[in-house]
């Protein structure tokens, strides 16, 4: 189990509705990052230090980091290993030699979310499937939880847990904390 407490404060609205986004890109565990040597439009050719295992990456999320189109995430379906190259759904934009990727594992299953005090409400708990931010950063996609609070007192402040399993069977935990203010 990874833990990690952070101490950003989510601010609840008067009218006791919140959607909270819960980033976990950091405590992924990455396989493999490098530099892209070539894409097409549904594949991606990956570094010289790329596992050279066909399908090793399978079922694993590349994401581009940085570059031409970054922010997008695709499943890997198949991989080959010779050749480096992995096949994947359409990109919206291609990426190209000036883009990174991560080869990540990815959160599954419905997440646990829990609250020390049992004061605030929560609900709607859902990965997400789209490009949200954290704290004015975008998120890739399925790399962060989303929920929906209500209650609690003003001025007061509680801990959030959250934790989420992975596709590689691995549990990732992450606490917040929630301010609950009058606006």
């Amino acid at each position: 189990m990874t833990a990690v407490t952070t101490t950003p404060t989510k601010v609840m609205h008067s009218d006791g509705t919140e959607n909270c986004v819960v980033s976990f890109a950091n405590l992924l565990d990455v396989t493999h990052r490098g530099t892209v040597a070539s894409a097409t439009s549904t594949t991606i050719v990956l570094d010289a230090g790329a596992s050279g295992i066909d399908d090793d990456y399978n079922d694993l999320e590349i994401v581009i980091t940085s570059g031409t189109g970054a922010m997008q995430t695709r499943t890997i379906t198949d991989y080959d290993g010779g050749t480096k190259t992995a096949t994947i759904a359409a990109w919206d934009t291609t990426p190209d030699s000036t883009s990174t990727f991560a080869v990540q594992e990815v959160l599954s299953g419905t997440p646990t979310v829990t609250e020390s005090t049992g004061a605030l409400t929560l609900s709607n708990k859902a990965i997400n499937t789209r490009q949200l931010e954290v704290d004015g950063i975008p998120t890739p996609p399925k790399t962060a939880v989303q929920f929906r609070t209500t209650g609690g007192s003003s001025g007061t402040t509680y801990s959030i847990k959250v934790s989420c399993g992975t596709d590689r069977s691995a549990t990732k935990v992450r606490v917040v904390k929630i301010q609950v203010t009058d606006t």
